[in-house]
């Protein structure tokens, strides 16, 4: 489900779904809470085969963002995810499927086998 406000009855219901386990899009980011995390997808703006640390970190920046609103915006989203550690998943979507190839848990980064390329 998609957001674009924290205000209304749509929010509300977007967040009874999260709290169920479902993803919520919001700015252009996925967030799911799962297995006693908070797991914020992010589509990679470069193709897997071009992407690097300065590039994934780039994008990351941006979900990190999206989510620093959300949880500003909506107390119930605060409380939510409060306490939960977060992964941020960088992943390439190519239509009928996507692949996740980076990931951030803290401040570290790590790469699926092969990537980066470059």
């Amino acid at each position: 489900m998609e957001i674009h406000s924290t205000h209304g009855a749509r929010f509300e219901l977007a967040l009874d779904r999260l709290e169920h386990g479902e993803t919520v899009g919001f700015s252009g980011v996925g967030i799911v809470i799962q297995a006693g995390s908070v797991e914020v997808r992010v589509p990679s703006s470069w193709a897997p085969e071009n992407a690097n640390v300065e590039r994934a970190r780039h994008d990351i920046r941006l979900a990190e963002q999206a989510l620093s609103e959300l949880t500003t915006l909506s107390e119930r989203f605060a409380a939510l995810v409060s306490g939960r550690p977060t992964v941020f998943v960088l992943l390439h979507d190519y239509g009928d499927a996507g692949i996740e190839f980076c990931r951030k848990a803290g401040d570290v980064i790590e790469w699926a086998k092969g990537y980066p390329k470059k």
